[in-house]
C-alpha cells in the first residue's frame, strides 16, 4: 500500500515498523510519521495500546528492530516468532 519511495524516506526517518499502516521508531514514537498516520483509516496506535492483548506474529531476523521498537512503543505484549528473530533479539545492540 506504501510506494517504495515513501518507504525509503520513512526508512531514512528512522523507521523500523508499522502496525495497520502506522509508523514508529526504535524507541516506538509515531512523531516523525505524525502526519501520514493520521491520514490513514483504523486504529491508531494510541488507541492499540488500550486493547488488553495485543499479539504480534513476527518471523524473521530483519524484523527485530520492528519488534524492539513496537514493545518499547507499548504496542505489544504477547510475541510469538520463530527461531532466528528470537535469536537475534537475544543478541540485539542498539548499535545495529
Amino acid at each position: 500500500y506504501i510506494d517504495e519511495k515513501i518507504l525509503k524516506k520513512f526508512s531514512e526517518q528512522g523507521a523500523v515498523g508499522d502496525i495497520g499502516l502506522q509508523y514508529f521508531d526504535i524507541n516506538g514514537s509515531p512523531r516523525a510519521f505524525v502526519s501520514h498516520n493520521e491520514r490513514v483509516a483504523g486504529m491508531t496506535l494510541a488507541d492499540l495500546r488500550k486493547v488488553p492483548r495485543r499479539i504480534a506474529v513476527v518471523a524473521g531476523e530483519d524484523k527485530v528492530k520492528a519488534v524492539v521498537g513496537a514493545v518499547r512503543g507499548g504496542y505489544i505484549n504477547t510475541l510469538i516468532t520463530d527461531a532466528s528473530c528470537a535469536q537475534a533479539l537475544v543478541n540485539f545492540n542498539e548499535e545495529l
